[in-house]
């Protein structure tokens, strides 16, 4: 999964940081840049990953797709 995220135009290739134990991957945004979480979602998929949740910091910019996303319900 880290290779699959590390080919993201958005991805600080070295930041991508995933933690088996707890199923999850995290990543920082390049400056300037901003990411698509559908196509976060989709890198994923291709890697033979599931996605179940996309926790998006409160701070991040999202590109205008990405806007009018609700947060999953809990």
């Amino acid at each position: 999964m880290r290779k699959a995220l590390q080919t993201l135009p958005c991805v600080e290739t070295n930041s991508v940081k995933v933690d088996q134990p707890s199923k999850e991957a995290r990543f920082t945004v390049k400056k300037d840049s901003k990411c698509d979480v559908e196509e976060v979602k989709q890198v994923v998929k291709d890697a033979g990953f599931t996605v179940s949740a996309v926790r998006v910091p409160k701070d991040a910019t999202l590109k205008k797709s990405e806007a009018d996303t609700s947060a999953p319900a809990k």
